[in-house]
């Protein structure tokens, strides 16, 4: 699975610089943050301040490190999907296995800087349906968040 996650995130590179060919060499990036999973098998690949927590037993077996560096000009993402840049296209790829009741949520740093982080996730592990969870989320991020916000949640049964 690994080959095929790099593939595609040299394919998706060529796919922005493409992108910023064709609108006169504009300077653009993103993060990116990823779940496959095969059979029983997870794997996470992130890059930047999007965040990927996994959740076993009701307690957060994994999550992401941003991929931020603190200075006194204020905070910068050292790996993202940038223009021109592959070097800091560096995909930071983890596996792990699943077992019936985890649980994945895959989100934007809009979602994750305005939520705290144990509020994020005591409501991710709510005994609802993934709407009524991702609603709640909804609802805190338009309440809280100063950024854009996306926000998938994912039960592995």
């Amino acid at each position: 699975m690994e080959p095929v996650l790099q593939t595609s995130f040299k394919l998706a590179s060529d796919a922005l610089d493409a992108k910023a060919d064709v609108l006169h060499k504009v300077e653009m990036g993103t993060t990116l943050v990823l779940a496959a999973i095969d059979g029983n098998h997870l794997y996470i690949a992130h890059s930047g301040d999007s965040r990927a927590y996994l959740l076993q037993n009701g307690e957060v077996a994994y999550q992401t490190k941003d991929h931020i560096d603190h200075s006194v000009w204020g905070d910068f993402i050292n790996r993202s999907f940038f223009s021109y840049q592959r070097e800091k296209a560096d995909v930071e790829i983890r596996r792990f296995e699943l077992s019936p009741g985890d649980r994945i949520l895959l989100c934007t740093d809009g979602v994750c800087q305005f939520i705290a982080p144990d509020i994020l996730t005591r409501r991710s592990m709510d005994d609802k349906s993934p709407e009524d969870v991702i609603d709640v989320i909804l609802f805190l991020c338009e309440k809280f968040s100063k950024d854009n916000y996306t926000a998938i949640l994912v039960y592995y049964e």
